[in-house]
């Protein structure tokens, strides 16, 4: 029988770390002046039950992740430059959600159709030559990985990264949450948005093999997108079902994604688990608990509850 694990999920963001449990979100965030500042949000729950269905869950989940994230990006920059966010927050926010997902489907779409298009010549199949744009799609989104991982800036945030992902493993592994123990924890872990990136892509062969090739580039394109959702919630039931699992004979579905966490996450320094800590403490404790807590750690200064 799978091992239960807490339903905790997060994030690196701008100098800090974003955990979501089932009942709240929390940030905590490294500012300038050295202290950590956190924030709690009390979570929306989903009301309609359609939402909550097995495929459709993994649907919504997947597209709240694109916007939300990036308005987590935009929130934590203005806590760690102690910045005004801008009024305008909210269009902002989704504007850059646009365009992330516009560059993500001209990445991860379009490039490796067209690519593809000119194997055409020498492969035929559907499945063959699916298989052939599947190996482009997956060589661009590593080499964009490890471009990514050359600048300073990013490695900073794969380093948040893989203190959000120790952080979680060790509460999972039911060890005080102490960054001591925290520092022990592998920064690998099988829910990763990495591993399910991944499983996207090897899901998306699978479903646009049934897809008979056409030579209109913008077809093939269009016919890719309308496709995401269904791709977007067979690939979360699938991760879900992985990350329960320890069964070693599912390891080889999980391996691919956990190798590439190896680019993604880095090893954090202590404050940086510090933070994550923080944020892990805000997700799971009520406001009373929260401030309890905080009130006995010293360099924890801003709290606001939302």
């Amino acid at each position: 029988m799978g091992k239960k694990y807490e339903t905790v999920g997060g994030q690196a963001v701008i100098e800090g770390v974003m955990m979501k449990s089932s009942e709240r979100t929390a940030m905590a965030v490294r500012s300038e002046n050295g202290d950590i500042q956190y924030i709690c949000t009390e979570n929306k729950q989903i009301k309609n039950k359609v939402l909550k269905l097995p495929f459709i869950r993994g649907c919504v989940g997947f597209f709240n992740m694109l916007v939300e994230g990036v308005g987590y990006i935009n929130k934590s920059a203005a806590m760690a430059f102690a910045q005004e966010e801008e009024e305008a927050g909210g269009l902002v926010m989704y504007i850059g959600a646009f365009f992330g997902i516009c560059l993500s489907i001209l990445l991860f779409i379009f490039l490796p159709t067209f690519f593809a298009s000119f194997f055409r010549r020498y492969i035929s199949g559907n499945i063959a030559i699916n298989l052939t744009e599947g190996l482009i799609r997956i060589i661009i989104f590593i080499a964009y990985l490890l471009i990514m991982s050359i600048f300073p800036d990013m490695k900073r945030f794969f380093m948040y990264h893989g203190a959000e992902h120790k952080t979680i493993m060790c509460s999972e592994k039911g060890m005080e949450l102490t960054v001591e123990n925290v520092r022990t924890a592998t920064r690998l872990h099988p829910r990763c948005g990495t591993t399910f990136m991944f499983l996207l892509m090897i899901i998306s062969i699978l479903i646009y093999s049934l897809i008979i090739w056409t030579d209109n580039l913008l077809l093939r394109t269009l016919l890719r997108i309308l496709l995401l959702p269904v791709i977007a919630g067979v690939s979360y039931e699938i991760l879900k079902g992985l990350a329960k699992t320890e069964n070693k004979c599912f390891y080889i579905f999980k391996w691919p994604g956990l190798m590439l966490q190896k680019i993604t996450t880095k090893e954090p320094t202590d404050d940086m688990i510090k933070v994550a800590i923080v944020a892990f403490k805000g997700a799971k404790l009520n406001k009373q608990q929260m401030e309890q807590w905080t009130n006995s750690n010293e360099g924890i200064g801003y709290k606001q509850y939302v």
